[in-house]
């Protein structure tokens, strides 16, 4: 990740009191909702579930239980990501998607965008919806 630009190159003044605050890291987020269980109804039901591990939907991406970061499975929703500078009320952990789902988030994104996917992304897409059970289509 780029550092900051560093104020303190400014002249003084003005112009460096001005930028104290304006190149601070900026993250992009998305909230992550969970998925139903077989004793709990959740945001996303059985159906939809299996639709987004096939990547039915561009702004959804399912991301699977992972030890104790993510302790049940849920959906990325990328059609409610944000930009935030995390200055207030939060504590940092240094947690990031893997790097497989970082470029499916990015190919989707694109998408979202009105660009083309990679072909990688196309071909893994098509083979996950050939194996979508009949009656999640």
């Amino acid at each position: 990740m780029p550092l900051p630009i560093d104020h303190k190159t400014l002249p003084e003044g003005p112009q460096r009191n001005k930028a104290l605050n304006s190149f601070d890291r900026c993250y992009c987020l998305a909230p992550i909702y969970s998925v139903s269980t077989a004793d709990k109804a959740r945001s996303f039901g059985p159906v939809m579930t299996a639709r987004v591990k096939c990547m039915m939907y561009p702004e959804f991406v399912f991301i699977p239980q992972s030890g104790l970061i993510i302790k049940n499975p849920g959906v990325i929703r990328l059609d409610r990501m944000f930009w935030s500078h995390l200055m207030c009320a939060t504590d940092i952990e240094n947690l990031f998607v893997s790097t497989e789902v970082l470029g499916i988030v990015w190919n989707q994104i694109r998408i979202l965008s009105g660009e083309t996917p990679s072909e990688n992304y196309s071909e893994l897409r098509d083979l996950l919806l050939s194996y979508l059970p009949e009656d999640c289509q």
